[in-house]
């Protein structure tokens, strides 16, 4: 059963919370959640592959910032970028969830329903 948006959210409350993830799941949507909200920015023929988190700080009451490497492909060349995934819950400006994507020099921040497909 694919992975939803309501359990992406649900686990990242849980991690606002304090509590600990018994799965990979939640990092491992970031690649796809990178190349939607890169597209159109990166260049044609680019892939994100491989998220590996090293780090997750709650930084606000209701923000995660999740800092590790990630795989990018670019025609067949693979390298080990630093990446970073700042989660923000601005939901009660009726905002909804906000990801800004910074990744190998690139940067973007999306509403978490314009990047997420299933």
């Amino acid at each position: 059963m694919p992975y939803t948006k309501t359990e992406f959210i649900n686990d990242f409350n849980d991690l606002i919370n304090g509590k600990k993830l018994s799965n990979s799941t939640f990092t491992g949507c970031f690649e796809h959640l990178a190349g939607v909200a890169l597209c159109g920015i990166h260049k044609q023929g680019t892939w994100y592959d491989g998220f590996i988190c090293h780090k997750t700080e709650k930084r606000k009451a209701r923000q995660l910032v999740l800092k590790g490497k990630m795989w990018v492909d670019f025609n067949q060349c693979q390298s080990l970028e630093p990446c970073q995934f700042i989660i923000t819950d601005k939901s009660s400006t009726k905002q909804g969830i906000i990801i800004k994507v910074i990744i190998a020099g690139l940067e973007t921040e999306k509403p978490l329903d314009e990047i997420w497909h299933p």
